[in-house]
């Protein structure tokens, strides 16, 4: 079974994230002749250990673009693919279907949404922009998404809903029913998963759990305008007085955001000694190190499709403080179950959580331990990939042998 990956911006990152895992897990665990197609974006060393054996294959990157260099790749590959996996609901996932489909009609179609908030209202605007996007949706044999929510509500655009009167998502977003307008693609709730090192096998102790410290971790690409970066020192310095904690900022800064920061400690001097920016950090052991020494990670992000982070920090045991605007937090803490969700881009209500935890701290040794539980049997790739090969195989029961099976032959 040909698997291929069309993702022209992956980087070397991208390898042990989804868009690397899945067709890396694919081809261990099931088989698949698994290949992730791009534009060489650098070096890729996680192929030497990571995922090695993924086949990574390059392609011309022109002048004309990303979706004319997907389309010209697809016109000479197309018909020996099986299964073609495409991400988001953008134009060149628009473009991608149509010359496969042309090229390929025995081929199967596996979209990955990978969606923010906006992304999913702009599916039901009754615009062009939300044409397009059911267009891309209808496309596809497979549409998966990363939250269960998201799942709910799209299934709801095609299913009958008369099994979802209450509390259904649509409703809490007051987004109109939109019946029969993905109508003929499946939709499937499948997570990402934690990346896990071959090596590491060492889990975090009882006594690492217990030993926690009164830090406070984030990591991202600080300082851009979607992970609010902003809003979490305001939150810190309003509710400074109020807790002992510390917060480590892990990752690299936006230049734009370097002033905001020099004002910030002019404005709160008496915060320099307990706030820290460490920088970008490859060293994974080292920011595991950090993982496990946090109480609590923080994520107020403005926009957030999953959060991968969100994951590896729950694995250490972290309790989570994430905005409403982190898709799949709802999952990652069990409900709330393993954190506290607050209101996106607003400085008070974060102050008055870090407040809130720090006189009712709501995590226990216990609780830490279940949260891993929790993690590593919700969220392991093995497990998710399980789940999606099941469903990829579903979509050709009722199907002629396979296009690289024939080739074989």
């Amino acid at each position: 079974m040909r698997f291929v990956t069309l993702f022209l911006k992956t980087e070397n990152v991208h390898l042990i994230k989804d868009v690397g895992m899945i067709p890396y897990m694919l081809y261990k665990k099931y088989g698949y002749q698994s290949e992730l197609v791009t534009w060489e974006n650098g070096s890729y060393p996680y192929l030497e250990d990571k995922v090695k054996g993924l086949k990574l294959s390059f392609v011309k990157k022109t002048p004309f673009g990303r979706i004319y260099d997907g389309m010209h790749y697809l016109k000479y590959e197309a018909s020996s693919i099986d299964i073609l996996n495409i991400y988001h609901l953008n134009a060149a996932s628009f473009f991608y279907e149509r010359v496969f489909r042309k090229y390929n009609p025995m081929g199967k179609i596996f979209l990955k949404l990978d969606m923010n908030d906006k992304g999913f209202r702009d599916v039901f605007k009754r615009d062009l922009k939300g044409l397009i996007k059911r267009a891309i949706i209808r496309g596809a044999d497979l549409a998966t998404v990363e939250n269960s929510g998201m799942k709910e509500a799209l299934s709801e655009s095609f299913e009958d809903r008369a099994e979802h009167k209450d509390g259904s998502l649509m409703k809490q977003l007051h987004i109109h029913s939109a019946d029969h307008l993905i109508h003929g693609c499946r939709i499937a709730f499948i997570p990402n998963g934690f990346y896990r090192e071959a090596e590491d096998t060492d889990d975090i102790t009882a006594d690492e759990l217990h030993r926690k410290e009164q830090l406070i971790l984030t990591v991202g690409n600080l300082g851009t305008p979607e992970k609010a970066t902003d809003v979490l020192l305001e939150a810190f310095a309003l509710s400074a007085e109020k807790h002992d904690y510390s917060l480590t900022l892990v990752g690299s800064i936006d230049p734009s955001f370097e002033p905001f920061i020099n004002d910030f400690f002019k404005k709160h001097p008496g915060l320099k000694d307990r706030i820290t920016f460490t920088g970008l950090m490859t060293d994974r052991k080292r920011l595991i190190g950090l993982y496990r020494r946090a109480r609590y990670f923080a994520l107020p992000s403005r926009s957030e499709s999953f959060g991968f982070v969100l994951l590896e920090a729950a694995r250490e045991g972290c309790y989570i403080i994430a905005s409403d605007a982190c898709s799949a937090a709802l999952d990652i803490t069990n409900k709330g179950r393993y954190g506290t969700i607050v209101k996106a881009d607003d400085v008070s209500a974060l102050a008055e959580t870090f407040s809130f935890l720090y006189t009712s701290p709501p995590d226990s040794d216990q609780l830490r331990a279940e949260e891993i539980q929790f993690i590593e049997k919700n969220y392991s790739w093995d497990g998710i990939i399980e789940k999606l090969y099941a469903g990829l195989e579903e979509l050709f029961l009722l199907r002629e042998p396979a296009v690289s099976d024939i080739i074989q032959k």
